[in-house]
């Protein structure tokens, strides 16, 4: 056992554990060129002498009788390691011989080319012809590439050079602190309980280890200082390397240049000929000759166009070359400082220095198109040149019908074969072009990948590097020093007014146009104040049903608000095209422009505002509200909007020392200031949130409209504290694009407004359409004798009686323009949190074999969007795609609820899933515990389950629908709802009953109007004997005909059924479009029925008996003698 204690001990030691770093040193180095390594027999004596008693061991162990299998086995392997650790520091000593013989051969380069590079080949073209040009573009091109391979094969071998001088120094410690364990190990008595051979064994091990180590640690400084000495020769040989390169493309240019220049003046002198054969043509051929005329300046376009196709490709090749070159150096200088602000200058260097792509982005798009027209040219010279194969043939067909002599044959002839030749160079510069296009296409492509691939970078990484430090006192006292500079602030501002005065002298048309302009807007102020106040009077008239009023008001608001914002961007523009390249007016220039728009926004937004405008009388707004909104786009107009242009205008500046202070200051005083505003306009218990909070129906939206003065304030306060910590850049772009999304904002609400406004008129218009319908229907009938008096009531229409669906989809369509504009808007920012991707929160365990998946905080947070975009959706969608879709086809009321419903149903089974699977739960993790829950749930809620798949039964097979009318047990009702569990019936008492669904699946269901809902009804109708049995029946038919709720189809019956006891007995047998009429139907015909024979006088026979009794009359006979006897005793007394 101690044995076995010892073996485990050796077994897990520091040692074992790092079985042979020398193999990784050998691998990482063995590529280096030198002499031929040094061979065994070559080692110093103690290596020698350490194999020999390790051989002798081995020997003596396997020959050994007393020793036990297990002691035996962990002997030879210790053996097994000892030669191990010999063989590698045999290679280590001869890896280090060949570093020390490159590190003495290192010497400088000479000037010419190094023999392993091929030199590029001197460009003589003189005599050449094109076909020789072309060899000579062939065998270049192949020399290019050759070279190209040789010099990224030693760009590459620096760059493992310095990535493996990085590692040295950590290499080289572990190396020491082994050899030093070592050491002790070897100093440490061995186990006495061992066996002999097992110690002698574990002795050599460490003796071959501690010598191993020893000689890796001797190469691990030979190649330190191999590479130290080396750097010079190796970054020669690559400067010569990339020399030959670009020599070699220099004269692959030459040549291909030289060769389109000789078959564009080919083809141009192909293209005279043609023309001049064509003028001078029989008129017999001179179509012949025009279309080979035709032909030649094709083939002259398709020799320019694959001339600047070659261009194209080059630039294409060498700007992604260029910005690989950006990206690789931009990732290194990343990953060594990180955060530093020299990185955060370069991102932002590099992002201005990005070149415009959208030209490479309209030719890819437009290059498919134009490689398909030119396959169908070709395939259509090859017709045509197939057809000229046979020349005589072809001057038949072209000189058919027509009168000619040997001349106009012999010339037709001519111009056939020229016509041939043109063919195939047609065809030759056709398929050159078409692989022109191919290259170039394949060639921005990767430079859109690059150029997107660094963009992307840049955005992820700028945001989180500071661009300047944090805020301190030298700042402050620089912008303490401003004041003491307004002597070139005053030298500024008169060369602002020169250049200005030149510029009035040079365009006075355009100073004319806009003095005139804002004095039109001066002079008709008043008259468009005094029309927008009777356009709200107008709008705000109970029985206003115009949108036309709305739409005067807008654009009156929009004049009322323009003339100062129009005059602020005419001088930024005018000062922009007076700078000629002076960076000052530049500065200025631009931030008047954004001045301009954001004092345009607020204006428009103040004047929406005002007493009788467009928020007050058109849109219904809350008059409190708009007071206060107008005052706070007062204070931003004031007071931000300069502070935030003299941001920006310092930013423009690009100097440092500026930027950090007084452009620093600006932003903060604005940040300071649209805070406050924020605050005041959007606190919740203000006006406005108040008025938002009680015109909203859903609890949400309410909800987000009290938070959003809170969200506002503790945005502005990290933009603030970005800014102060040192980090401005980031937060001038957080400025930016937070600007941007307000006014995003007030343009959804602006279009939400209209669009409700619109769906107000077009109510209040339908309504009073209806009314005068009414009207005029009353007046018919006072006209026929009608006592009924006209009722005369305008109509009352709000917002609340506009139809609910379309308030919804208007909702729906306001919601989806703001987010789709605000992700354009933040498009920029969103690579940036990318930050968050290698922010790890777990881990989950992967298939077989596969390594542990890590779920990131970017997952996390996908996961919480995708579950909100699903509950929002689930809400939302169903009714959208009834009200945009559903009612439009031809399809009842109950197929559009399943449709609907099935549709919300799948929306949160699918994104239920997306959500746990960026969580990481996906099936296979979940399967079995779905699996138990099932079996569980199905006994301990087996009810519920059979609820549920009922009412998936229903939605499917709809033996129900919604709007039906329904018996089910001793409960009759119209469905109003289908859910998951039960159905909601609405009965004739105006009471809803939630009826299990189960109970319509395994019950007795009575649907009246499953496949018609026509039902009929028989009223049985009695006369007296004696009546006029025609009469009656004209009558019942007139009864029928007459009441509105009798269908047409079928027709009403009477049939007179039998002669009762004591009545004739008729029946009226009329058809109902739906049961809840039944009553009222039976009722008005009962009415009518009773009206009508009382008026026709038949009487409705009322139940009469006759009583015959076979001893009745021998009984009257005896009471009558009784009754005598009394009589005659009566006298007799």
């Amino acid at each position: 056992m101690k044995f076995l204690a010892l073996a485990l001990t050796f077994a897990f030691s520091p040692l074992a554990l790092a079985e042979s770093p020398a193999a990784d040193t050998v691998a990482e180095t063995s590529d280096v060129s030198a002499p031929a390594p040094r061979s065994e027999a070559g080692a110093d004596e103690a290596i020698a002498s350490l194999k020999d008693q390790v051989k002798s061991l081995q020997e003596e162990i396997g020959k050994a009788e007393g020793l036990a299998e297990e002691p035996r086995r962990a002997a030879l392997a210790l053996c097994d390691k000892a030669s191990d650790c010999l063989a590698d520091e045999i290679k280590l000593a001869n890896l280090a011989a060949k570093l020390r013989a490159e590190m003495e051969g290192s010497q400088p380069v000479p000037t010419e080319v190094p023999k392993d590079i091929p030199a590029a080949a001197e460009v003589s073209l003189v005599g050449l012809d094109l076909e020789t040009i072309r060899v000579r573009i062939s065998q270049a091109a192949e020399q290019h590439n050759v070279l190209v391979a040789k010099a990224d094969e030693l760009n590459r071998e620096i760059t493992r050079r310095n990535e493996r001088r990085q590692r040295l120094p950590a290499l080289q410690s572990e190396c020491r602190e082994t050899l030093s364990k070592t050491e002790l190990l070897l100093a440490e008595s061995a186990d006495p309980s061992a066996p002999a051979l097992v110690q002698r064994a574990r002795r050599l091990w460490l003796q071959a280890r501690f010598a191993a180590k020893k000689q890796e640690i001797q190469t691990l400084d030979q190649e330190t200082r191999t590479y130290e000495a080396g750097v010079r020769l190796w970054l020669e040989r690559s400067d010569k390397a990339q020399s030959a390169v670009e020599t070699s493309a220099a004269s692959l240019r030459t040549l291909e240049t030289h060769a389109a220049q000789f078959q564009q003046k080919e083809a141009e002198r192909q293209a005279r000929v043609a023309k001049w054969a064509a003028a001078s043509a029989h008129p017999a051929i001179h179509s012949a000759a025009a279309e080979n005329a035709e032909l030649a300046e094709r083939n002259t376009a398709l020799v320019a166009d694959i001339e600047a196709s070659r261009l194209m490709i080059e630039e294409a090749t060498s700007l992604r070359e260029t910005l690989q070159h950006r990206l690789d150096d931009v990732q290194k200088r990343s990953e060594a400082s990180a955060g530093s602000q020299q990185i955060g200058q370069l991102l932002r260097t590099l992002r201005e220095q990005m070149p415009d792509l959208a030209g490479y982005r309209h030719r890819l798009r437009e290059r498919p198109l134009r490689i398909s027209k030119l396959g169908i040219e070709r395939y259509d010279w090859e017709n045509q040149r197939h057809l000229s194969r046979n020349i005589e043939e072809a001057v038949k067909q072209e000189l058919a019908g027509m009168e000619t002599d040997a001349d106009v044959v012999s010339a037709m002839r001519g111009v056939m074969l020229a016509r041939r030749e043109l063919l195939t160079q047609a065809i030759g510069n056709g398929a050159n072009l078409a692989t022109r296009l191919e290259e170039l296409d394949a060639a921005e492509t990767g430079l859109m990948s690059v150029a997107q691939t660094l963009d992307a970078f840049i955005a992820e990484k700028v945001l989180w590097v500071r661009s300047a430090a944090p805020i301190g006192l030298s700042d402050g006292m620089r912008v303490a020093q401003l004041p003491r500079q307004m002597d070139s602030l005053g030298k500024v501002s008169a060369g602002i007014f020169t250049r200005l005065t030149d510029d009035l002298r040079s365009a006075p048309a355009l100073w004319m146009l806009l003095v005139l302009t804002l004095i039109g807007f001066l002079i008709t102020r008043r008259r468009v104040r005094r029309r927008l106040l009777e356009c709200g009077e107008a709008a705000s008239r109970v029985g206003s049903t115009e949108f036309r009023p709305t739409l005067v008001a807008s654009l009156a608001t929009l004049v009322m608000a323009a003339p100062l914002p129009l005059a602020i961007a005419f001088l930024g523009w005018r000062m922009h095209h007076v700078a000629a390249g002076s960076g000052l007016f530049t500065w200025i220039a631009w931030p008047l422009v954004l001045v301009a728009g954001a004092y345009a926004m607020l204006n428009t937004v103040r004047h929406a505002c005002r007493v009788g405008g467009l928020g007050d009388r058109h849109f219904g707004w809350d008059s409190n509200a708009l007071r206060q909104l107008s005052r706070g786009c007062r204070r931003l107009q004031l007071l931000a909007t300069p502070l935030l242009a003299t941001a920006i205008g310092i930013e423009l500046t690009g100097q440092a020392e500026l930027i950090s202070g007084p452009g620093r200051f600006a932003l903060m005083s604005a940040l300071l200031v649209i805070a406050g505003v924020s605050w005041t306009v959007l606190r919740p218990r203000g006006a406005v949130v108040l008025s938002i909070v009680t015109g909203v129906e859903h609890p949400f939206a309410a909800a987000l409209a009290r938070c959003a003065g809170t969200v506002s304030l503790l945005m502005i306060t990290g933009i603030f504290v970005a800014t102060t910590a040192g980090y401005h850049y980031t937060a001038m772009q957080l400025t930016r694009l937070s600007l941007i999304s307000i006014v995003v904002v007030f343009g959804c609400l602006a279009l939400h407004a209209m669009l409700t406004r619109w769906l107000l008129v077009s109510y209040r218009r339908a309504a009073m359409r209806r009314a005068q319908e009414r009207r005029r229907a009353l007046a018919d009938a006072q006209e026929q004798g009608s006592d009924t008096p006209v009722i005369e009531t305008t109509p009352q229409v709000s917002l609340s009686d506009i139809n609910r669906q379309a308030r919804r989809l208007v909702g729906m369509a306001a919601a989806l323009a703001f987010l789709g504009a605000m992700g354009i808007v933040w498009s920029d920012v969103l690579p940036a949190l990318g930050v968050i991707s290698r922010v790890q929160l777990w881990s989950i365990a992967g298939a077989a074999g596969a390594p542990a998946e890590w779920i990131t905080l970017a997952d996390a947070l996908w996961a919480g969007l995708a579950l909100f975009l699903t509950w929002y959706a689930g809400k939302n969608l169903p009714g959208l795609l009834e009200i945009a879709v559903l009612q439009r086809l031809p399809i009842d009321a109950g197929a559009r609820y399943a449709v609907s419903s099935l549709t919300g149903y799948a929306i949160m089974v699918v994104g239920a899933m997306v959500g746990c699977r960026y969580l990481g739960v996906g099936w296979t993790s979940v399967q079995w515990l779905v699996a138990a829950m099932s079996v569980g749930l199905g006994f301990g809620l087996q009810e519920i389950f059979a609820n549920f798949v009922s009412g998936l039964i229903l939605l499917f097979e709809r033996p129900a629908r919604v709007g039906d009318t329904v018996t089910i047990g001793a409960i009759t009702g119209t469905v109003t709802k289908i859910r998951i569990r039960a159905t909601t019936i609405l009965d004739w008492d105006n009471k809803e009953l939630i009826v299990p669904n189960k109970e319509f699946v395994v019950g007795n269901l009575v649907n009246w109007t499953l496949s018609n809902p026509n039902l009929r009804l028989v009223l049985t109708v009695g006369v007296a004997y004696g009546s006029d049995t025609k009469l009656a029946t004209e009558l019942l038919y007139r009864v029928a005909r007459e009441n509105p709720n009798v269908i047409a189809e079928p027709e009403p019956v009477v049939v007179f059924t039998e002669f009762g006891d004591s009545a004739l007995t008729f029946e009226l047998r009329v058809f109902v479009r739906e049961l809840a009429m039944f009553r009222r139907l039976r009722h008005e015909l009962n009415m009518s029925i009773d009206s009508l024979f009382r008026e026709h006088r038949i009487e409705i026979a009322f139940p009469q008996c006759d009583l015959h009794v076979r001893s009745l009359p021998a009984a009257l006979d005896g009471i009558w003698n009784q009754g005598k006897e009394r009589v005659s005793l009566s006298d007799a007394a």
